[in-house]
């Protein structure tokens, strides 16, 4: 038993699905031998589905179903992500910094002496995090020497929980999670972090912008 992605082709490869499985039995396997595509004779180098193609069929297909089933370009897979743009409540405030090992980063937080809880988890590095911090430059919270803490106002609760971007696609994400309902049943090993809590944290609760423009 074999998994097949969800256009009926080899898991392991489809760009589309990136793995997403129905977990069938696969097509039985034919020899390598000429591509099937007609007035190619190139050697095939993988089946796909029920025919074999060759490395330059085999890269048009999939380009061709990116296209027709995404509708915009994919990014890489979650083993590809060089770094995550993290959101932790620290007490009563919430930190959004950046780390390419988030989960060693958390860790630190509770020598700070403060309740601490991962809210949520985005896909990207510097660039994100200075773009975010631009983006709620007059909810920053006036606590401390950090400029990465911010009060709990409903534009930050709301980024938060529906504003960030799925790991794969440029929709959104789902709450407590780092993936879009279309690629919902993709498992990313740094979404297990979402949750994480050092002590009892209190609930947030909306808070007005400190500031003003």
């Amino acid at each position: 038993m074999k998994g097949e992605c969800l256009h009926g082709l080899e898991a392991s490869w489809c760009a589309v699905c990136l793995g997403q499985t129905w977990y069938r039995p696969a097509i039985p396997k034919r020899e390598l031998d000429e591509c099937d595509v007609r007035t190619c004779h190139r050697q095939a180098v993988r089946q796909a589905g029920p025919v074999t193609l060759c490395k330059t069929h085999l890269a048009d297909l999939e380009k061709n179903l990116a296209y027709k089933f995404s509708q915009r370009p994919l990014r890489p897979g979650p083993g590809t992500v060089k770094a995550w743009v993290y959101f932790v409540q620290l007490g009563a405030v919430i930190k959004i910094g950046t780390s390419r090992q988030p989960k060693n980063r958390v860790v630190t937080f509770g020598a700070y002496g403060l309740p601490v809880r991962v809210l949520a988890l985005e896909a990207g590095g510097r660039e994100l995090e200075q773009k975010l911090h631009r983006r709620f430059n007059t909810d920053r919270a006036d606590v401390g020497q950090s400029k990465e803490l911010f009060m709990p106002t409903p534009a930050v609760l709301a980024y938060v929980d529906s504003g960030r971007t799925c790991t794969f696609c440029e929709l959104h994400a789902q709450p407590d999670r780092v993936v879009c309902g279309r690629h919902r049943k993709r498992v990313v090993p740094e979404e297990t972090l979402i949750g994480y809590a050092i002590g009892t944290p209190p609930p947030l609760v909306p808070h007005a912008s400190p500031r003003t423009n």
